[in-house]
């Protein structure tokens, strides 16, 4: 197995690599820290300099230092194109803020309120796969074969049950939920048989396993630029998970045939297998890759660990 090296911190103190011109102003630099490319004003870094950066998917503070970066984006920082260069995340000078940060991960507001029963249980993890550019030795995973799937933008949810204590649980990303309370998790169980069917196949083959999948349709995610939030609500599969084992089953174990096939659930699009290439990246994340075209993302499943490409173009416009 790899040894693989990914960054989790919302927020990080790096090295800037590399200050070029931006090709198309004059005014503008184009940064590169810790895999991603930024656009900033000009002459304001050099490479070498020791900075804060604060990845997309964050929520800046009401602070004097992030009111000129959240101009452009008020809700999360994202993704935006300035003057036809993709700016990812903010490089933020560590003398603004060395004690004055206060990022938080950014959740997207729920449709609906959610009768909650508690925390994710048997310490089940929240589903967040790792972007490929969190990676810190990338080489590590280039040039592996791994499934592609499509990344549904909608709701994470997980079903699961523990054979030993005959439970079966219904869960958003963050919370377990009440299984008689009107949602959107609940309403798919009903629509699927989520319950009989989970039960049904790990007291056939012994275990207990949670399956992990995007709740998606109407209301949920809503927007132009989201095709599944148009239509009829419903559920794709992703993963599965040992409880016991506290593991995901990965490609080679063909964790989207067990659920579509053995259990009878939907999965989410699959589209075979690719080997990833720094040009095959490029293209899914700027959008241009068949498969993503207006849609947020793919998933890349492997054996040793599964990582997503996110559609720059898709999430500029959430």
């Amino acid at each position: 197995m790899k040894e693989i090296v990914v960054e989790n911190e919302l927020v990080t103190l790096e090295v800037i690599e590399k200050v070029s011109k931006h090709p198309n102003a004059d005014r503008l630099d184009i940064v590169n820290v810790a895999g991603y490319q930024c656009v900033t004003q000009k002459d304001l870094y050099e490479e070498g300099d020791l900075v804060a950066y604060i990845r997309t998917d964050t929520v800046l503070p009401d602070a004097e230092w992030a009111k000129p970066y959240k101009q452009y984006s008020p809700n999360r920082v994202k993704a935006v194109k300035l003057r036809g260069e993709w700016s990812e995340g903010i490089i933020v000078p560590i003398k603004e803020v060395l004690n004055s940060l206060g990022v938080q991960k950014y959740e997207a507001p729920a449709p609906q309120q959610l009768d909650a029963k508690g925390g994710l249980p048997y310490d089940i993890p929240k589903t967040d796969e790792q972007r490929f550019e969190n990676f810190r030795d990338k080489d590590t995973v280039l040039f592996d074969k791994y499934l592609m799937t499509l990344k549904i933008d909608g709701q994470s949810a997980t079903y699961g049950y523990k054979l030993d204590e005959d439970r079966f649980f219904v869960t958003s990303r963050n919370l377990e939920l009440k299984q008689d309370y009107g949602n959107n998790y609940n309403h798919v169980a009903e629509l699927w048989g989520i319950k009989e069917k989970l039960i049904e196949y790990c007291k056939k083959v012994g275990k207990s396993l949670a399956i992990r999948g995007e709740v998606y349709g109407k209301s949920i995610q809503s927007g132009k630029h989201n095709p599944h939030s148009k239509k009829p609500k419903n559920i794709a599969f992703f993963s599965m998970w040992d409880i016991d084992e506290r593991r995901y089953y990965r490609a080679h174990e063909k964790p989207l045939e067990i659920i579509e096939g053995e259990i009878g659930l939907p999965v989410v699009p699959t589209y075979g297998h690719v080997i990833l290439t720094p040009e095959l990246i490029k293209e899914l994340a700027e959008g241009e890759h068949k498969f993503v075209k207006g849609y947020e993302g793919v998933v890349l499943q492997g054996n040793d660990f599964s990582i997503k490409i996110i559609n720059k173009n898709y999430d500029s416009r959430k």
